[in-house]
């Protein structure tokens, strides 16, 4: 290789490693140092104040010894948007100090922080007047939320309240009046909510409400869903996943008086073949309706031919059927040949009827598609899904593929992807047993833009494999769990390449990677990426190290 041929290489290398930038190295050092910094308050612009917010309490830097330097030098009146999560270290008093310094916040999200008290929400929401967005989740069990009652923001647009147990109807009757204009509302796993608060929302908001997130809200009932018939003309998105007592006739009247587009009812056994067929009947329906979920529901083959048939809802963008056992293969071809030219989210996973018939459908009359959903339908190899994937103009379209659990998914298929799919941005083949290290290295070389990637159980993939990903693909999301060949190569190349996006990393039973070496991992990434680890049976001697002479991995002592 000549002089000029190792620039050029070097200057590949550079481009595709993911290291910090300038300004993460930088914030990083303001925050390791604030202790024994002055000037920190006056010259951070407050941008960046924001950003290391964000990431001192992600790497849970809100110690007692750095916790007043924190809110003396970043809480600062000028802050627009502050993000908590999953920090036991934030407490009340966190929050009475970002309430007292003054700042009014545009953006808010708290997720995950279980210490926090009624007290510490209401302290800091009874002072935000300007926010628009506003996510408060997961946090201790028991919080009534009553700081929800203090919080006036006209502007408030966006809200997200998920698994909040003890909210209550009346605190979210209160807290609708004083937000009036809320748009989205996100209710998520709030079981104490029941039919007479949803009722409330509805006559509160009328107009102002476009989505609304009911899942896990199992007493709502047909009362709640006329009453946002009746009140909400403007709701597009009603997801109802899980709720059982409402009846598919109210479904119906839902979205005949609505401008809902997207509906779930998953799980919504109130829901009958009846009822599918009179969403199809409806010309109203047939015209708006764009996205329909059905998980879990046992609607009869016949029902799903004639609803999804010529004159039915053959508009729709998005169909999810999974675990339905009445899909079979001619079902499948009724549909897509009357939807075909639209649909681009197909979700068929765990119909078990379903072979390889299916996919010659699918790719005969699917032009458009961006998401496939195959999962647990262990039938399938997938060979016949090749002319769509080969066609230039469709597979440039894809950009979600899942698999998980079809084992005798064929090789060919899986380098096809490489060769054709080239913004595919989520690839899960969890127990494909073709998987290896070729069909990875194709696929980082091609797929730049791949950011979740499952592969739990692909037995025939090593650190090569994984390491190709890291290198070229901006990782956000991986899963690697059940990979026994697995070292901590992995992980330090996951650390060089993929420390300014990393999210989530599952790596269950692989023994080989260390917890010192995920450790690293956790410290080195901008945002401490969520790891599941377990090693029942690790070496605890084990560690990975790179020689720096000749830049190998190599087995070290930990002693």
């Amino acid at each position: 290789m000549n002089k000029s041929s190792r620039i050029i290489y070097g200057i590949r290398l550079v481009k595709n490693s993911m290291v910090h930038t300038l300004v993460d190295i930088c914030l990083r050092s303001v925050g390791q140092c604030i202790g024994i910094l002055s000037q920190v308050r006056r010259f951070l612009p407050w941008k960046d104040k924001e950003r290391l917010i964000e990431r001192m309490c992600s790497h849970r830097l809100f110690t007692p010894t750095l916790l007043p330097s924190v809110t003396y030098h970043l809480f600062a009146p000028e802050l627009k948007s502050v993000c908590l999560e999953w920090n036991d270290q934030v407490i009340d008093g966190v929050l009475v100090q970002l309430s007292k310094c003054g700042c009014q916040l545009r953006y808010l999200k708290i997720d995950g922080c279980k210490k926090i008290t009624d007290d510490g929400i209401s302290a800091l929401l009874k002072s935000q007047f300007e926010l628009v967005h506003l996510e408060l989740k997961n946090l201790a069990s028991g919080l009534k939320m009553i700081g929800l009652r203090e919080l006036h923001a006209e502007n408030l647009a966006y809200v997200e309240l998920k698994s909040l147990d003890a909210l209550a109807d009346e605190t979210l009757k209160c807290f609708t009046e004083n937000c009036p204009c809320i748009k989205v509302l996100l209710l998520k796993n709030c079981r104490k909510v029941s039919s007479l608060g949803i009722a409330a929302v509805a006559a509160t908001l009328k107009e102002s409400l476009e989505c609304i997130n009911l899942t896990g809200v199992h007493d709502v009932s047909d009362d709640a869903i006329l009453a946002l018939a009746e009140h909400c003309p403007n709701l597009t998105k009603a997801l109802c996943h899980g709720c059982s007592r409402v009846s598919g006739s109210a479904f119906v009247k839902l979205v005949e008086a609505t401008s809902v587009a997207s509906i779930e009812l998953s799980f919504c056994f109130g829901v009958s073949d009846t009822d599918i067929l009179s969403l199809a009947k409806s010309p109203v329906i047939r015209s708006q309706l764009k996205c329909l979920e059905l998980y879990g529901l046992q609607i009869m083959e016949s029902t799903l031919i004639r609803a999804l048939g010529d004159g039915g809802l053959n508009r729709l963008a998005e169909l999810h059927l999974s675990s339905s056992v009445s899909v079979t293969d001619a079902a499948v071809e009724t549909i897509v040949s009357h939807c075909g030219d639209h649909l681009a989210v197909l979700d068929l996973s765990t119909c078990s009827q379903l072979t390889d018939r299916c996919c010659q459908h699918v790719s005969r009359h699917c032009r458009v598609l961006q998401n496939i959903n195959f999962s647990l339908c262990s039938e399938i190899t997938a060979i016949d899904l090749l002319p769509l994937i080969r066609d230039r103009e469709r597979g440039e379209k894809i950009k979600v593929l899942t698999f998980t659990g079809c084992r005798r998914i064929c090789l060919e298929f899986i380098n096809a992807i490489a060769d054709h799919c080239p913004f595919i941005e989520v690839l899960l083949l969890a127990g494909v047993a073709a998987v290896d290290d070729g069909a990875l290295q194709g696929i980082s070389r091609h797929c730049r833009q791949l950011r979740f990637v499952g592969l739990k159980g692909c037995t025939q993939v090593t650190d090569e494999g994984v390491c190709a990903l890291a290198q070229y693909c901006p990782l956000r999301m991986l899963v690697i769990s059940g990979i026994h060949a697995l070292t901590d190569k992995v992980i330090f190349s996951l650390a060089s390449h993929c420390c300014s996006r990393l999210e989530e990393i599952y790596m269950a039973g692989c023994a080989q990677i260390t917890p010192a070496a995920v450790r690293y991992l956790q410290d080195c990434c901008v945002k401490r990426p969520w790891v599941h680890h377990k090693i029942p049976n690790a070496a605890p001697d084990l560690l990975m190290a790179k020689n720096l002479d000749t830049g190998e991995f190599c087995k070290v002592s930990s002693s």
